[in-house]
Order: C-alpha cells, then structure tokens, then sequence
C-alpha cells in the first residue's frame, strides 16, 4: 500500500531530454529513488510532503527530470501503473544503477541505515 502513494500525479512537464544528466540532475534521481525505497521497505518513517519540487527546485533539477524519476522508480514496481510517456532512458539508466545498489543493500540488511542521511536531506521523516 504504502508503494501506491508513489502513483503520483506526474507534472504536464515535456518530457525531452536527448543529453546526459547533469551531476545535479543524477543526484536527484538517486537520491529521490533512494529515499522512496527507503520509506517503503523501513518502518517509522514518512515522506515529507513536496520534497522532491523543494529539493529539485534548491538543486536546480527541472520537473521533466522529476517527473522522469518517479515515473522510472513506478516501473520496477509489479503491477504499479504509470505513464510511460514520462520516461526519459538517462533517468531510467540512473535508476535502475541506484535500485540494483539499493537491493543489495536490502539483501545485506544495511538499507534501512540511510534513513538518517535522507532525513537530513530532507526526503523522509521519523513519524
């Protein structure tokens, strides 16, 4: 259940992005991804509300590239429906480096020990 509140609405932005992302742009996606994996696998957490605009905004990451993250993190979900059309293949590529780490992290017990970083960050929060 808690996966489904990232069947966000995704911002009308236009998805055009033929280049690769900027250091900030990668940072976003992996930050953002991670944070999510954390707050769906780690119990005692929450996402702070409008996060990833705040943090993308202060990181100078554009929505297309917001957009695309969530869209790419919603298509490793089984079953979780979203909009194919907000994929951009760099983000994508980003993404699934960051969950192939973030699985191994799971797998070695030590995932939920970035919760702390990503509070800081300011993506998630203790309930």
């Amino acid at each position: 259940m808690r996966l489904m509140v990232f069947a966000v609405t995704l911002g009308l932005a236009g998805v055009v992005h033929a280049e690769p992302l900027a250091k900030e742009e990668g940072d976003f996606v992996a930050q953002e991804i991670s944070a999510a994996t954390v707050y769906a696998k780690c119990s005692g957490f929450e996402m702070v509300p409008n996060a990833g605009e705040a943090i993308g905004d202060r990181m100078g990451v554009g929505a297309n590239v917001r957009s695309a993250a969530m869209a790419a993190y919603a298509q490793t979900i089984p079953g979780l429906q979203f909009n194919r059309a907000y994929l951009i293949p760099e983000v994508t590529r980003r993404a699934n480096d960051v969950m192939r780490l973030l699985r191994q992290k799971e797998d070695d017990g030590t995932l939920c020990g970035l919760a702390p970083a990503y509070a800081k960050l300011g993506w998630i929060r203790a309930k």
